[in-house]
């Protein structure tokens, strides 16, 4: 896990993605910088929407130290089909076991709070119930 020395002219591209979380208590790789990139991923904004019209889910959102293959990454949107993604590394903590009400919307991260993702890493998501959440993220690839 490194932080890339970013020198000189470079290239910043922006995506914008969002996924249905599909399982219930097994990590989705959502987004990662694969080893080596050379590039630095730039959170946004990342938001949890609860699309169940009638009950309450939790979510996990870790950090981990290792990229997996992930559904959106710095090579663009959609690397892996989604459901296909691959979970690697440990988890390095992150946000456990908050609570979405039905039919609501939940900011975890925003422009002000200069998330990045380095080399080798990756965020991770589990929801409390299949289908009931879906992860909105918009990110830049800078490098």
């Amino acid at each position: 896990m490194a932080n890339p020395a970013i020198t000189g002219t470079v290239g910043v591209t922006s995506y914008s993605a969002s996924s249905i979380i599909s399982t219930a208590t097994t990590n989705e790789n959502i987004i990662g910088n694969v080893a080596a990139s050379g590039k630095l991923i730039r959170i946004h904004s990342l938001t949890v929407h609860n699309i169940d019209g009638s009950a309450a889910a939790t979510f996990q959102l870790k950090r981990y130290d290792q990229d997996g293959v992930p559904m959106h990454s710095n090579v663009g949107t959609y690397q892996a089909a989604i459901g296909g993604d691959t979970v690697a590394g440990a988890d390095l903590g992150g946000i456990h076991n908050v609570s979405v009400a039905a039919a609501n919307s939940l900011v975890v991260y925003d422009n002000s709070m200069n998330v990045t993702l380095q080399e080798d890493e990756s965020f991770v998501m589990q929801a409390s119930a299949a289908s009931d959440l879906s992860v909105e993220i918009n990110y830049s690839v800078i490098g």
